[in-house]
């Protein structure tokens, strides 16, 4: 029984976080093998974590963990306190150490630190501050336009 708990609880989470998170086209990586590397007063990782930190990733990453505790909310069968308890020990450090790697292979040092002076520009401090309220809108948005999407494909087969 705890077996089935484990594994409904496991598909719950799986379908939160992919419908929370939207899938990116395919990007070229912005790694350049054939230029020499650029003379830089941090390592590849100290610039990508500093990257994150501007970029207001752990915030994001929490606003992502609170939308998939609503999202599990509504699913049946799960063992009590699982929200409560998966809420105290997600922890969006551990979620940043998963990404320095990511950015390192896909973007080059120089890519990065253009990044961490746009994101500390004027600008960049308006987009950063505006990011939370464009991905809770966003995610507002996506849900509709999939329950929109879902109601077109059930009429078509209707039709049938």
């Amino acid at each position: 029984m705890l077996t089935t708990h484990r594994h409904r609880v496991a598909l719950a989470l799986t379908l939160a976080l992919t419908s929370c998170t939207p899938a990116p086209a395919p990007a070229p990586a912005l790694k350049r093998a054939d230029e020499p590397p650029a003379v830089h007063a941090r390592t590849e990782e100290e610039s990508v974590r500093r990257l994150l930190a501007v970029t207001g990733a752990e915030r994001l990453g929490q606003q992502i963990m609170d939308a998939t505790a609503n999202q599990l909310r509504a699913t049946p069968n799960l063992p009590p306190g699982f929200i409560d308890a998966f809420l105290k020990t997600a922890r969006t450090d551990e979620l940043v150490e998963l990404l320095v790697p990511l950015y390192v292979k896909h973007l080059d040092q120089d890519t990065v630190e253009a990044a961490i002076a746009f994101y500390e520009s004027p600008h960049g401090r308006a987009l950063q501050g505006a990011q939370p309220l464009l991905l809770q809108e966003s995610m507002q948005l996506g849900e509709r336009w999939g329950r929109e999407q879902a109601a077109r494909a059930l009429q078509e087969l209707e039709r049938r």
